[in-house]
């Protein structure tokens, strides 16, 4: 600490009364404490930092003297350093010490309070000239380092108002109460076993396509391409298929409009090359001139001017040279390449970047996701080609109500949040200090192609620094968007919210364990198992991240749409889709390339919650032309549209099988649904291929059904930890997963 002067007092051994579940303590109980003592120093805090969502029920502070103080519980302010906002979560509690000596005082919450932040910091300020907050005198490290900080749990606030922080820690207990049933996380980190290895450093892009056409997506990361088996494994195909270099982005896109998909590597300094598929399954490798392209930020791919060939918008935040760059349009030369756009419009310096269809013309429009800390820009189809910028802060196309957006934007994602039919933004934001005036991460379409800020979620979410990437997903299938935020910061960490039935939403970070995960730049939702449920992966540390989605099947019905055969890859893409179920629909549009260098998957998939039957899907492919419908869909399953009015049902897909809580100690639940009724088959195996039990072997009427393993033998012995093969077998074909029994 700078410019504080401190006494050393040498305390009597004291005993800690813990209550509750855990006590929460950064000081050193060695007995040597210290106190400041400087008539500057106008609030001091400690920082705590929870393994898990609980409940605080008291607060104890060892003081010296006698006096009155005001104790604060601040906010998570973001993973930042200090509680720089110094917002109140609970009313200031007034504290008073009668007697003097050193003496730990009691503060107990009449309102327990909640925290489902990663951190929160307690404080106390107005502190009377006869009384002092302990600090240990033990050198602590640093519970976290970013690039530009290092944080420790000892803050002191000058009478500036400034904060400082150093390497002790006040003498301040946290009694707090875990709100855990002790169930596994629904989001279950499954990487180890699928055959990507870690030493696949992924650039921050991701991308998904089924590259073989065998109805199961293929991932491609760090330029890295990896083949789905089918089986939850992945195979490494980079090499023997002709891919070499460490691209900025990596893009799924078939260039030359053959019909087979082709591979761009876009590169930081100038370097870009373009794969083109050969048919067998590899590609020839040829640069691609992309004039003026250095710092890329993402990429979106669209028909821009309707001519039948992908289109590509690349951000950029390029301030190297006199001359700074930004984001830049290239029209497909319909010859393996690209040319700048004649119309050379000034994009602008921008992050996140999205195609979509924003008025609901049938034509794709551009969303930039602006850095100079205004506002974000939509450029509007005019049918041609020709795009127009709609200023997003006035009446045109308002985005919040009339007040300039502050704050930098970092990623997007457009999604029907609310079921009304049009698209709605999921906006993060970089900069914290900017962010306080913002009213909402979301900005809702309000009907006439105008956004403003979904203010009833104001309150909800938690102030987070340097958002980075963020986007809609139907996680747990009940029919309503929910969304994950990303964070650039490296002591930040991810956030899931569920949506509520009222349209509001609820951080459920914890429960599908992404707590504390430092995930960053963005994600990307996928179905990567075919069983119906949001898998996640994303970048963590570095590397690429696969959570598999475990959330249990039952009441959880889906439907996945693949317009591929409708429409050929490049027409689906920018295609919209709305399903009726009774009294529900649903939205959803194709799009590729999303956000910072995230390329989704280009099925669309629909939460059904309870529903069993869908009425119909409509469909309306990008470019204009007329709208198809669809009747006869199976749920519960992937469905290739046909041209011929038709939905043909994936057959690998007719059966959505998994097994809960993978891993699992003694029992396993196996649920599965089945489309239509038949003889069904269940059984273990252990990896040699040994049958060790038939748990089903019947005839079973569609619908949801279930059974448990309970890992044990005909005796009653326990079987060893290692991983065991569950398998499904009907008259479609047989299916299988994998399950890893641990003690």
């Amino acid at each position: 600490m700078k410019s504080i002067v401190f006494a050393l007092l040498l305390c009597a051994p004291w005993m800690v009364y813990a209550r509750g579940a855990d006590t929460l303590r950064n000081y050193s109980t060695n007995g040597k404490f210290v106190y400041y003592h400087d008539g500057t120093i106008r609030g001091q805090a400690s920082r705590f930092d929870l393994p898990a969502p609980g409940t605080i029920n008291e607060v104890r502070l060892m003081l010296q003297g006698k006096g009155s103080a005001t104790l604060h519980l601040y906010g998570n302010e973001a993973g930042l350093t200090a509680p720089f906002s110094e917002k109140d979560l609970i009313p200031p509690i007034a504290v008073m010490k009668t007697t003097p000596g050193v003496e730990m005082i009691t503060v107990r919450l009449d309102n327990p309070l909640y925290i489902d932040d990663p951190q929160f910091f307690v404080a106390l300020d107005n502190i009377g000239d006869s009384l002092a907050l302990l600090s240990d005198v033990t050198m602590h490290g640093p519970a976290c380092i970013s690039e530009t900080d290092a944080y420790y749990h000892q803050l002191i606030q000058g009478g500036d108002g400034r904060w400082s922080w150093g390497r002790h820690a006040f003498a301040i207990d946290v009694d707090i109460e875990y709100r855990s049933n002790g169930a596994r996380p629904y989001l279950t980190d499954v990487t180890a076993g699928s055959g990507i290895p870690d030493s696949t450093l992924a650039n921050g892009s991701i991308a998904w396509y089924d590259l073989n056409r065998d109805g199961y997506l293929d991932v491609m990361a760090g330029g890295k391409l990896f083949r789905n088996n089918g089986d939850e494994t992945f195979t490494d195909i980079t090499a023997g298929s002709g891919l070499a270099g460490k691209p900025r982005g990596n893009v799924f896109i078939d260039l030359d409009n053959d019909g087979d998909i082709d591979i761009l590597f876009i590169g930081d300094e100038g370097e870009h090359r373009a794969f083109i598929a050969t048919g067998n399954g590899t590609f020839t490798s040829t640069p691609l001139d992309l004039p003026g392209v250095r710092s890329v930020t993402s990429f979106s791919i669209a028909d821009v001017n309707n001519d039948g060939y992908l289109d590509l918008f690349i951000g950029q935040d390029d301030r190297k040279g006199a001359v700074a760059l930004g984001g830049a349009l290239f029209l497909n030369d319909g010859g393996g390449g690209f040319l700048p756009d004649s119309a050379a419009n000034s994009y602008g310096r921008s992050n996140g970047s999205q195609w979509l269809d924003y008025d609901d013309d049938g034509y794709p429009d551009l969303y930039v996701a602006d850095t100079r800390g205004e506002r974000g820009t939509i450029w509007s189809n005019r049918k041609d080609g020709a795009l127009r910028a709609i200023d997003m802060g006035d009446a045109g196309g308002r985005m919040t109500g009339g007040r300039p957006m502050r704050g930098e934007i970092a990623g997007c994602s457009w999604g029907d949040y609310d079921n009304d039919g049009d698209l709605d933004l999921l906006l993060p934001m970089r900069d914290r200090a900017r962010l306080e005036g913002m009213a909402s991460l979301i900005h809702a379409n309000d009907g006439g192609k105008g956004y403003a800020p979904a203010g009833h979620l104001n309150d909800i979410f938690s102030l987070d620094v340097r958002r980075a990437g963020g986007v809609w997903g139907d996680v747990n299938n009940d029919g309503l968007l929910d969304f994950l935020t990303t964070t650039s910061a490296p002591c930040g960490s991810v956030d899931l919210y569920e949506q509520t039935p009222d349209h509001g939403f609820a951080r459920s970070t914890y429960q599908y364990g992404l707590f504390r995960v430092p995930a960053g730049m963005d994600a990307v939702w996928v179905d990567y198992n075919n069983d119906g449920k949001l898998d996640l992966s994303m970048i963590v540390d570095g590397k690429f991240r696969l959570y598999k989605n475990q959330m249990p099947a039952a009441g959880a019905n889906f439907i996945t749409l693949d317009l591929s055969k409708l429409v050929g890859d490049n027409r689906s893409i920018g295609a919209r889709a709305t399903l009726y179920a009774g009294e529900k629909r649903y939205t959803r549009e194709v799009a590729s390339g999303r956000g910072l260098l995230m390329q989704d998957p280009m099925r669309l998939q629909f939460g059904l919650g309870d529903v069993t039957a869908v009425d119909s899907v409509t469909v309306r492919p990008a470019g204009g032309g007329g709208t198809a419908t669809y009747r006869d869909l199976k749920v519960n399953g992937i469905n290739y549209l046909l041209p011929s009015g038709a939905a043909q049902p994936m057959r690998s897909e007719t059966v959505a099988l998994d097994a809960y809580p993978n891993p699992f100690t003694t029992d396993l639940q196996i649920s599965y649904q089945l489309p239509a009724e038949g003889a069904v088959t269940l059984a273990i195996y252990s990896l040699s291929g040994e049958k060790l039990v038939t748990l089903v072997d019947q005839k079973q009427s569609p619908g949801s059904h279930s059974a448990v393993w309970r890992a044990t033998d005909a005796g009653g012995s326990a079987y060893p930890p290692g991983t065991y093969i569950y398998r499904l077998t009907t008259s479609a074909g047989t299916w299988h997963g994998r399950a890893v029994l641990t003690h």
